[in-house]
């Protein structure tokens, strides 16, 4: 289970990252490659892409997604580490893709609208 969590988790960063670099490219914003979601995000904010209170509200997903706690399991990760990974849900792994997707599903909506807008 923990393997699949971390599959999930990792599978849902580099689909929303990479959903958000191709918004970036699209309308002409910088960006480096090490940038976080959560500064990726403040740049579709500046260029208002999304608003203020829409990246505050995706600030909780980019969070998540980048948290130490969900990377894969190494062998250094203590037993503490290891029984709090147990304690992460199915549930939790669901809830987070389907918050990815949700996500996506916005952003690029939102990318595209503001693409025909005269």
């Amino acid at each position: 289970m923990l393997n699949d969590f971390a599959c999930v988790v990792k599978e849902c960063h580099a689909v929303f990252r990479s959903v958000l670099l191709r918004i970036h490219e699209r309308k002409g914003i910088a960006y480096h490659e090490q940038d976080s979601l959560n500064t990726l995000m403040a740049n579709l904010m500046a260029r208002g892409v999304i608003s203020a209170e829409y990246a505050h509200k995706f600030h909780f997903l980019s969070n998540v997604l980048e948290s130490e706690i969900f990377l894969p399991m190494a062998p250094e990760k203590s037993h503490h580490h290891y029984a709090m990974m147990l304690r992460i849900s199915e549930e939790l792994a669901c809830s987070i893709y389907y918050l990815t997707e949700r996500s996506i599903f916005f952003l690029t909506q939102r990318a595209e609208e503001d693409s025909v807008a005269p």
